[in-house]
């Protein structure tokens, strides 16, 4: 009669034969029991699996036997960022399984300097952050902007700016009866009075003027106000 054998598994081991050990080793199985013992000896072969990492997109396939040693990437670099790791642990040898592993980050912070009439303040701001700093003030002088363009958002490295004022100043006024007052400014510096019309009606240094009732304009360098005589 006809005898079925059990074949034993291994974790990931493929079964390839049945071989039998005796005068002829590469006999086959036979369907029926012959008059003798029979002696058969499992031949295996290793299975492989893949290791795959990815890296900002970038997925990178290595293929591995079961049991061999991991060689552990190198750790990644990207700009303004830290590598902290990677999103599961990396055994030390390939285990019965495909293993994918993903490269985690940590944005760095920078630092900006910035000088304002003398005084030097830090701040830490964290890269491709949106940079914005307040409009720095100095009494009777104007902001003219920063020695050095600011980005939009923060960029991979430190900065460091200083504070441009215009010392003509900061035009300021008011009006009273029929009166304009200009203040804000240096006292040499030369002020434009125009009417509704568009003319020009004084230059100079004057800062109090009498008006007729109606609109003005004030002007010095880039600056101007525009003002209602009442």
């Amino acid at each position: 009669k006809s005898n079925t054998l059990s074949v034993p598994s291994v974790t990931a081991i493929i079964l390839v034969t049945l071989s039998i050990l005796s005068v002829c080793p590469s006999a086959r199985v036979p369907s029926v029991m012959p008059a003798k013992d029979l002696v058969f000896n499992a031949v295996w072969s290793v299975d492989s699996f893949n290791f795959i990492y990815e890296v900002e997109g970038l997925v990178t396939s290595i293929n591995y036997a079961y049991g061999d040693s991991i060689e552990v990437p190198k750790d990644p670099t990207r700009i303004g960022f830290e590598f902290v790791g990677w999103d599961n642990e990396i055994p030390a040898v390939m285990p019965n399984k495909d293993l994918v592993v993903v490269a985690l980050w940590k944005a760095k912070k920078y630092v900006v300097s910035f000088t304002i009439d003398g005084v030097t303040y830090k701040d830490s701001v964290t890269y491709g952050d949106n940079l914005v700093l307040e409009t720095p003030v100095k009494a009777g002088y104007v902001f003219a902007g920063w020695d050095t363009e600011v980005p939009e958002d923060m960029p991979d490295h430190n900065i460091k700016i200083t504070a441009k004022f215009d010392p003509t100043g900061v035009l300021t006024t008011w009006t009273e009866y029929q009166r304009l007052f200009v203040t804000g400014l240096a006292d040499d510096v030369e002020v434009e009075l125009y009417d509704m019309t568009g003319k020009l009606i004084y230059v100079g240094t004057e800062r109090e003027f009498d008006l007729p009732t109606g609109p003005y304009v004030v002007r010095t360098g880039e600056q101007y106000k525009k003002v209602v005589v009442q």
